[in-house]
């Protein structure tokens, strides 16, 4: 009867809680970011819409940025609000008209992004303090996808080689002044390197996407070049999450035949279903700070709806107050 009981509490525990951002439909056809607040189900509209792009959160959970059509319908920009929707702006572009794939520096007073048409890309760095916008790399073109290693540190996907003939996209660390290529074990060949995430517990630590011996798998590496497959599998793996405890990886595969979340242990290696479905795909995943959950989009066609799931339990939730098709989820940090 303890066992019983226990098992009863320990269930009627398993709710989420806290705050999610994700981008949904408003009913225009376009996309506008919303936060929803897990123990009431309110969401609130916090973008200006019709197009944001997926929104990433400041480390101390006070703001969002995300990309987002700019008001005169010319370009992209960065948008930056706060969790209640106050304090909206665009940041002041100078050089490019068209800036996407924001990330926050970790001290959070500074704002990286992917600028520029093409393969002239750049990275750019806004300063929100000063207010002001400088280009990093030495202003190196063909670098996308920038996350921050640390205050001072950047690193990035990077163009590399001759278009048409062996361009590929290889990772580069970037500081303000240059922009050097990571050298990694093995390498010498032509693969591309894509959809960078930095281990929050060890920050000279990189997951990324490769096709390193053949197929689309998650590897991790270490600033020194040191890398290895974790995920490891013949259909496509894609888009590595780091869990908050810096050891698992949540990660999109076709492995079971159509897209899944899915987590694997960076040490051990084992690989644990999080949302596999043969009736809908699943996708987008983003761990809770706790670590206890992982937020996904989940749908078969149609409206897209966002779901959570116990990472070692069997709960699932469907967020409340979420509206319908929705995407990006992300996880507001505790601070």
């Amino acid at each position: 009867m303890i066992n019983l009981t226990y098992l009863l509490l320990t269930s009627a525990m398993a709710v989420p809680s806290g705050q999610l951002a994700y981008a949904a439909d408003d009913g225009s056809g376009g996309a506008r970011v919303h936060v929803v607040d897990l123990a009431n189900g309110e969401a609130v509209a916090v973008g200006p819409g019709p197009a944001d792009g997926a929104p990433v959160w400041a480390p101390d959970g006070a703001w969002l940025a995300f990309e987002a059509a700019l008001e005169d319908g010319e370009g992209r920009g960065v948008y930056v609000v706060q969790a209640d929707g106050s304090g909206g702006r665009f940041l002041d572009h100078q050089a490019a008209p068209w800036n996407t794939e924001p990330q926050w520096s970790p001290g959070g007073d500074r704002i990286a992004y992917s600028g520029g048409a093409g393969l002239a890309r750049r990275v750019f760095v806004y300063d929100l303090a000063e207010d002001a916008e400088t280009v990093w790399g030495g202003g190196r073109e063909g670098l996308l996808s920038p996350v921050w290693l640390d205050d001072e540190t950047i690193a990035a996907a990077g163009l590399a080689g001759t278009p048409g003939r062996d361009l590929s996209a290889d990772i580069f660390a970037v500081t303000e002044t240059g922009a050097d290529q990571v050298p990694l074990e093995g390498g010498g060949r032509r693969y591309f390197e894509w959809s960078l995430a930095v281990n929050p517990q060890q920050r000279e630590t990189l997951a990324f996407e490769s096709n390193d011996g053949g197929y689309r798998d998650i590897f991790v590496a270490s600033r020194d070049g040191a890398f290895i497959n974790v995920s490891n599998h013949r259909a496509a793996d894609w888009r590595p999450q780091w869990a908050p405890d810096g050891q698992w990886i949540a990660f999109e595969s076709f492995r079971s035949g159509r897209v899944g979340v899915h987590r694997a242990h960076i040490e051990s290696l084992r690989v644990h279903d999080v949302a596999v479905d043969a009736a809908s795909d699943n996708w987008g995943p983003a761990w809770s700070p706790d670590g206890r959950w992982i937020a996904y989009v989940s749908g078969n066609g149609a409206a897209n709806r966002l779901r959570i799931a116990e990472v070692r339990g069997d709960a699932v939730h469907d967020a409340p107050g979420a509206g319908a098709p929705v995407s990006a989820p992300t996880w507001r940090p505790v601070p």
